[in-house]
């Protein structure tokens, strides 16, 4: 019995350490499949592709503003928010989507960041099917 046991908990750890390999995999190539299709998309100046029978269409959704700080000047920033008076937007650390929201408003009221906070604008793509 007790053998048996341990070979099932072995069977399902080697399984599950599989699994999160596969899993790891497909997320990589999720992600260059998506940057492939949004820079081919973006070359073309086209929103949206056509749709393909049984498969559906892609569009590009609003392009994103991404907030960026190396953790190194993480504390940097938490004081720069201080003294502008938005502690709200400091947790327990600052979360970087938080920071993404707080820097696009930021930056429409025509101000000026820090130049250790970095900025990316994202295309996203979504899948439609049809």
């Amino acid at each position: 019995m007790e053998k048996e046991l341990v070979l099932k908990f072995k069977e399902a750890q080697d399984n599950k350490e599989r699994m999160t390999r596969i899993k790891a995999q497909a997320e990589k190539d999720y992600e260059i499949a998506k940057a492939n299709l949004v820079d081919y998309m973006n070359s073309k100046g086209i929103k949206r592709t056509a749709t393909y029978e049984g498969i559906g269409f892609v569009g590009l959704d609003e392009p994103r503003l991404r907030a960026y700080v190396e953790v190194a000047n993480r504390e940097r920033l938490m004081d720069w928010l201080r003294s502008i008076d938005r502690p709200d937007v400091i947790r327990e650390d600052v979360h970087m989507g938080t920071l993404s929201v707080f820097v696009k408003e930021w930056m429409g009221l025509g101000k000026e960041l820090p130049d250790y906070v970095t900025t990316t604008i994202q295309s996203t793509a979504k899948f439609h099917e049809r």
